[in-house]
């Protein structure tokens, strides 16, 4: 259905990655995301059309708080594939919410499919973890559909 079914999908667009617009997010309070992908991969395609391109989460990522920055490794990307092996990734699609401040060593990573709710509630999180609540230890969010902790 989502493959064949035009959707009124909402461009995303962020920056290219790089560490340091990542360190300066962290100390600037910036909320960073971070969505790994590459042409050759349909279902980051999927994901950035149906999940990333939906009206509230496309809103969301433009927020103020919010910086968007494309990890593409079409092509080799070392800064990119390293980051990816810090959280113990060494697939796509994988979206990566890094708090700033004292939550920064927390993020929260998304993997393979994930949806509009699992980005709004990711985002919601990383917003927790601004205000000081560093004591809950964010690492990873499973996709609903998956209904298991790691």
């Amino acid at each position: 259905h989502y493959l064949y079914t035009r959707s009124e999908a909402h461009e995303i667009s962020g920056e290219s990655f790089s560490v340091e617009r990542l360190i300066r997010n962290r100390e600037a309070g910036r909320i960073t995301v971070i969505d790994f992908t590459a042409d050759w991969c349909p279902n980051c395609k999927l994901v950035e059309s149906i999940t990333l391109g939906d009206e509230t989460v496309s809103a969301a990522l433009r927020a103020d708080d919010v910086d968007l920055m494309i990890a593409d490794i079409t092509v080799k990307n070392p800064p990119a594939e390293y980051l990816m092996s810090q959280f113990n990734s060494q697939s796509i699609p994988l979206l990566a919410i890094i708090p700033p401040g004292e939550a920064f060593g927390r993020p929260i990573v998304l993997r393979d499919i994930y949806s509009a709710d699992d980005v709004l509630r990711a985002l919601h999180m990383a917003r927790e973890s601004k205000e000081e609540r560093n004591n809950t230890e964010y690492q990873l969010i499973i996709p609903d559909h998956l209904q298991k902790k790691i």
